[in-house]
């Protein structure tokens, strides 16, 4: 069966096949642990990568990878899964080590499915990315194939920057709200024998 299939992980230069998750094991604690870890600290990648090679010069990616600055966090959850490569490297953002845990192929398609009840922020991209896995792999590359990647694609980067925009507008409402009530405590007296 193609599913059971499991794309190979980087170690180094070298390749390996990533051990399948076995679900079974796993408690449903575990994955609601996970869910927030992918709503918080991971990345939801769905990329179009240009490959000459390919019938239509590119071909997809998908993938999920979860950072830690907490290296022991990262490897109690590698170890509640079974499985994921653990990555260790400096995120653009902070001058800090970080550890990054990868999903991808089949393995991917089982950590979406199995979070999606308890995700939150990033439900409707880990939607968009099962219907993307689904249509990858079962389907021949061809022209109506490519057209219905293409949408979920650009339907996945929407909910992305609508997500981003409706947090900077969150963050930027909370600010003005704090300014306002910091303002408002400051101009009312204070009584006697509290300063």
């Amino acid at each position: 069966m193609i599913e059971d299939l499991v794309k190979p992980e980087r170690t180094g230069k070298k390749y390996k096949f990533q051990e399948p998750i076995d679900e079974n094991k796993i408690p449903e604690t575990t994955w609601a642990y996970l869910a927030g870890f992918i709503d918080g600290e991971a990345n939801l990648n769905f990329e179009k990568k240009k490959r000459p090679d390919c019938k239509y010069g590119f071909n997809w990616s998908l993938k999920i990878q979860i950072y830690s600055g907490n290296q022991d966090q990262i490897y109690r959850l590698r170890d509640r899964m079974g499985t994921g490569p653990i990555y260790r490297g400096n995120r653009k953002e902070t001058p800090y080590v970080t550890y990054t845990l990868g999903y991808f192929g089949n393995n991917l398609k089982v950590v979406l499915e199995r979070t999606l009840p308890y995700l939150i922020l990033k439900r409707k991209s880990a939607e968009i990315m099962i219907e993307a896995y689904k249509t990858i792999i079962v389907s021949r590359p061809s022209f109506v194939r490519e057209q219905k990647i293409q949408k979920l694609y650009d339907d996945f980067y929407y909910d992305f920057v609508t997500r981003v925009h409706r947090q900077k507008y969150l963050i930027e409402t909370g600010k003005i709200i704090l300014d306002s009530l910091e303002k408002e405590l400051s101009n009312q007296p204070c009584e006697k024998g509290k300063e």
